[in-house]
């Protein structure tokens, strides 16, 4: 174990060369790197596996968590609804009058790299929640904030892992439990504030929606969870990705220079779907190639069951990495190099199941077609007014505990004066 957490993505390529395509990390870890295998494993998530990991959950907190599974579930299916269709249309037209103003209010290059995408990235998710509303505009700074606590002070948890006997203190899981509690009650007030005053026109966001989906009985706390969780699950990973896209304008000229002439054909009017930027569309599935922030994917079994040869037991783990898979060269050519040119045939450029940039199975990330169109309008429009600022990629450190980033770098952009 040792070797693995020194150099955790060293230590997976590594060993997958020398052992193949199922290695075992420890007695209660398989690590899978076969790509039929990782969907099998990640389609079974509910029935045999759980998201949640054996270190950090336990005997107990996975039955609890098979207990609320259901409930849980009907929260995703809420998100799954509430990110699809004519909602999203509404907020990307809004976003394209507004996002010019956001990258220039985050515009520079004297703080960490990191932070300054995650502001920008979570100010997106927070307006397709509650952003619909004029009069929500300071509540929608509220929950940038309230939502960026309590991701960072999660995965702070996380990455310690603190320990869960009994009597010991755990100073960083409380700060989340606080974050989480203060989130949550700031939800109750903007979701009973809206419904109070009543509104019948089209949806305008998440919220519009969730209470127009209501009944007059029903309580809030179905569309708290349901925005809670959106608030969350999407804050993080879409700032890890605009970073490395950042990083990869800064460090790929060619690139750069496709995207902002094809940013000279967008409409003035807002009217844009993302299938009218293919170049643009490419360079952000190229970046999450090479850098996806969801690296590693864990999934812990409940059952008795098997992976190709190996008996699994409850409580085991199993690790699936897109990083991984996503520049293997069986599946890849030329794994490592960044090309624009392998997203813009006829034909999709992978085999099945070797793409995994926003998980896959039951626990997909249900914003995955929205945060895709997030990232390309700001790439479209960082590259067409601003000038990325940032090292060059390879002399970037990487950190992975929890999402892969960059480690301190300090960037982000500056106004384009030609």
């Amino acid at each position: 174990m040792a070797p693995y957490l020194a150099d955790r993505i060293g230590w997976l390529r590594a060993t997958q060369k020398e052992y193949g395509d199922i290695v075992r990390l420890g007695p209660d870890t398989l690590v899978v790197h076969d790509p039929e295998l990782a969907h099998e494993i990640l389609a079974r998530t509910n029935d045999t596996y759980l998201l949640e990991t054996s270190q950090l959950a336990g005997r107990r907190q996975r039955a609890a968590a098979q207990a609320r599974l259901d409930t849980w579930m009907a929260v995703r299916q809420g998100m799954w609804h509430g990110f699809a269709g004519r909602l999203a249309e509404v907020h990307l037209a809004r976003l394209m009058a507004q996002v010019g103003l956001l990258l220039d209010l985050h515009a520079g290059d004297d703080k960490d790299l990191v932070e300054r995408c995650r502001a920008t990235t979570g100010r997106l998710i927070v307006d397709f929640c509650i952003g619909g509303d004029p009069r929500h505009a300071a509540l929608c700074d509220e929950a940038v904030t309230r939502a960026d606590l309590l991701f960072t002070s999660a995965q702070n948890a996380l990455v310690q892992k603190e320990t869960r006997r009994r009597f010991h203190r755990r100073p960083l899981a409380s700060a989340a439990s606080t974050a989480n509690a203060e989130l949550l009650g700031f939800l109750h007030d903007s979701v009973a504030e809206r419904r109070s005053r009543g509104y019948s026109g089209s949806p305008r966001d998440l919220l519009d929606s969730l209470l127009h989906a209501s009944g007059p009985d029903d309580t809030n706390d179905l569309i708290v969870s349901v925005l809670r969780m959106a608030m969350f699950a999407s804050h993080g990973v879409p700032g890890a990705a605009l970073s490395w896209i950042v990083l990869r304008l800064a460090s790929e000229p060619g690139a750069l220079q496709a995207v902002r002439k094809e940013a000279e054909t967008c409409p003035a009017d807002g009217a844009l779907s993302i299938e009218r930027l293919p170049l643009t569309t490419a360079f952000v599935k190229e970046t999450l190639r090479l850098h996806p922030p969801q690296w590693l994917l864990t999934r812990t079994a409940i059952r008795r069951t098997t992976v190709g040869a190996y008996q699994v037991r409850a409580g085991q783990e199993i690790f699936v990495s897109p990083y991984v898979m996503h520049r293997d060269g069986r599946f890849w050519p030329r794994p490592e190099r960044f090309e624009l040119e392998r997203w813009t045939g006829d034909r999709i450029p992978y085999p099945r199941h070797t793409y995994l940039p926003f998980g896959a199975g039951p626990r997909i990330c249900p914003g995955s077609r929205l945060a895709l169109a997030h990232l390309v309008i700001l790439t479209m429009r960082l590259a067409a007014d601003h000038v990325p600022q940032a090292p060059s990629i390879e002399d970037v450190n990487v950190t992975c505990d929890g999402l892969l980033l960059p480690a301190n770098v300090r960037g982000g952009w500056t106004y384009r004066t030609s």
